[in-house]
């Protein structure tokens, strides 16, 4: 099943609550991964974090609707990327 399909498969929260607890069990996931990433460089900032925090946000950006009314979808949207703008802000931070 190729990525599209899977994530054609997810449930989408109907509700502000529903959305923001799966920011919450989904934030620290991606935190714990992209520190791991940076580990394996050396956790040193540079072209391999800047290219992957640049793909991660269009590809955010990128993100289709679900159907909800068009004022809910953008504020989703919105909310969805400033909690990764500030995932990446947190590990970028960190690196030196």
């Amino acid at each position: 099943m190729s990525e599209p399909e899977r994530l054609a498969r997810l449930s989408v929260p109907q509700d502000a609550k529903q959305a923001g607890m799966m920011i919450g069990v989904l934030a620290p996931a991606l935190l714990t991964t992209l520190q791991a990433l940076a580990t394996q460089h050396g956790n040193q900032n540079g072209a391999w974090f800047e290219d992957l925090s640049k793909d991660l946000l269009k590809k955010a950006k990128g993100n289709e609707g679900v159907g909800a009314p068009m004022s809910d979808e953008a504020t989703g949207i919105t909310l969805g990327l400033d909690a990764l703008q500030a995932i990446l802000d947190v590990v970028r931070r960190d690196l030196a």
